[in-house]
């Protein structure tokens, strides 16, 4: 922007003429610009005139004007960028992306390379009748057209094919209705729909593969993919709480509760149980010191010091509750342990003789 050739108004309507003037408005305006809430940061990053040094007069103070009431529609600034709902769409993270490049128009494409001056050939490459503009690729193109027909849109021929890119994108992938031909949500299919468009266009491009005849088949693999793993994986578990608390026996039983202490595994252990009668009430207690060992040899050692004391008591039945699925199938395994704990398993406490 040349600053000497350039004539501005002012708040109170009075042009700003000169140099040092119009530099000292417009640092004012940028100063106010970027302590607002509401700025016109998106206009400096996607407005091409901007950077071109060709920006008019209306367009050079509408820049640094302050925001007004005006301004603002439900909520929103008007000039703003008007893209949250992308994110909230049924779809992959990576169409996500995607779509909010397209509404930007920033996706390398003929003519978004073309208007930043860069010579590529303007002609779709897939159906060589066109432009190869966002909305052709996506929607106009004959390989295009053919999907959405055999994909059958929920909204009406006329409609779907007459819309504007940004309207076509934000109805199609905000879609809850079902396709004609399916359960899913026309959402998700379009979404998915505009991605193969895209991936099927690279690589006629860059590999120089033949387009794909029917891409309707590739559409719906992802589709299905996504709505029976992405989306379930997205919804909340559902949740049951169980209460863990300590229960009675059976009346005229006893229980045995044993568990083991250590400091390192292996390192300084010991093992202890308790015995209850079916009214909760305590009965008699054990602890050892075991040593120098590991989790497993603790609640070995506390077991048979357990079940001795159970039979010292004469306890017609008896539940041994611990914490140590290991110590079970230790015990339930019929061949010979080859282990420094088969004195453990092997004594007679565990397995007395008749």
């Amino acid at each position: 922007m040349v600053l000497a050739t350039l004539c501005m108004k002012d708040n109170v309507g009075n042009w700003i003429q000169g140099e040092r003037e119009m530099v000292d408005y417009i640092r004012k305006g940028y100063s106010n610009l970027f302590t607002s809430s509401h700025c016109h940061a998106f206009r400096f990053a996607w407005n091409p005139p901007f950077w071109n040094n060709c920006l008019n007069e209306v367009e050079a103070e509408n820049l640094i004007r302050p925001i007004s009431n005006n301004d603002i529609i439900a909520g929103h600034y008007i000039g703003c960028f008007d893209g949250d709902w992308i994110w909230k769409a049924s779809t992959i993270p990576k169409i996500k992306c995607f779509v909010w490049q397209c509404l930007h128009k920033s996706i390398p494409i003929s003519t978004v390379l073309t208007a930043r001056g860069m010579e590529v050939l303007p002609m779709c490459q897939l159906c060589k009748e066109g432009l190869e503009s966002i909305l052709h690729v996506l929607k106009d193109c004959h390989v295009a057209r053919n999907l959405w027909t055999s994909l059958s849109p929920s909204m009406a021929e006329p409609i779907f094919f007459g819309l504007d890119s940004s309207e076509w994108l934000r109805q199609n992938c905000y879609n809850s209705k079902t396709s004609s031909n399916s359960d899913i949500r026309w959402g998700i299919i379009f979404s998915f729909g505009i991605w193969i468009l895209w991936l099927n266009r690279n690589s006629v491009l860059f590999r120089h593969e033949n387009g794909k005849r029917n891409l309707k088949y590739d559409v719906l693999a992802k589709v299905v993919e996504f709505s029976y793993i992405g989306l379930n994986a997205s919804l909340t578990p559902t949740r049951r709480q169980i209460a863990i608390s300590w229960q009675f026996p059976p009346p005229t039983w006893f229980k045995l509760n044993l568990n083991g202490s250590l400091l390192g595994n292996p390192g300084k252990v010991g093992g202890r149980g308790l015995i209850r009668n079916d009214k909760g009430e305590w009965l008699k207690g054990y602890a050892r010191n075991v040593g120098f060992s590991t989790s497993v040899v603790t609640k070995l050692w506390a077991l048979p010091d357990g079940l001795k004391l159970c039979i010292a008591l004469k306890l017609p039945a008896v539940i041994i509750e611990l914490d140590a699925k290991i110590i079970v199938d230790l015990l339930r395994k019929s061949n010979d342990h080859r282990n420094c704990i088969d004195a453990l398993i092997k004594s007679e406490a565990l397995c007395p003789q008749s």
